[in-house]
């Protein structure tokens, strides 16, 4: 003979399962543990991801700074004519000096008592030696076309020109951005390009 405890449906289903739980119940509790490990799962994954792309970027900021943008190595042709238009003043002192023979050939007139005036011929060479000081104080115009032609070899560092400071810019930036995207964990570590342990 069956009891009345027997007879009420919410009691007997208790009794079976013997927690005194509804199976649903159980059900929500295991949707919503494997809903938590998911999500655990999935933050791990992103913050894993997270590292991966801020070690990347500090290599590539590494790499960055290793760039070497090199020479350019070329020659300036120049033929050209400069024309020249000026004035060149001089004040300065010439010393000349002269050096000469002077021949005398000439005719003296005597006076000769009795015979009266006579002409005598007369011949002799007279030397010339001094110096003359001649000053001078003039402006001469000048005027003239030079002709140019040169071969001008450049060596031009690039590193020194505003590609550096593009560069030095960039390596920057990655180095900012990495430091961003690693802010929690702190800044990966990036590669030894000489493959040696720094000391501590």
């Amino acid at each position: 003979m069956n009891s009345i405890e027997d007879t009420q449906p919410g009691k007997k289903a208790a009794r079976q399962t013997g927690m005194g739980r509804p199976p649903d119940y159980w059900l929500l509790w295991l949707v919503v543990l494997g809903s938590l490990a998911l999500n655990i799962w999935l933050i791990n994954t992103l913050l894993n991801v997270r590292r991966q792309v801020a070690q990347a970027v500090a290599d590539a900021a590494v790499g960055v700074g290793q760039i070497k943008l090199g020479t350019v190595d070329y020659t300036v042709h120049v033929d050209d004519s400069i024309p020249v238009s000026s004035t060149i003043p001089i004040s300065d002192t010439l010393i000349v000096p002269v050096r000469q023979t002077i021949a005398v050939n000439s005719t003296v007139i005597v006076k000769v008592p009795i015979l009266g005036d006579q002409a005598l011929p007369f011949s002799t060479r007279i030397p010339v030696n001094f110096d003359v000081s001649v000053p001078i104080s003039e402006t001469f115009p000048l005027s003239l076309t030079v002709p140019i032609k040169l071969e001008i070899p450049v060596s031009l560092a690039l590193d020194e020109t505003p590609l550096g400071g593009l560069k030095a810019d960039a390596k920057s930036y990655l180095e900012n951005l990495a430091e961003e995207i690693g802010a929690t964990g702190g800044l990966p570590a990036a590669p030894n390009p000489t493959g040696t342990t720094k000391p501590e």
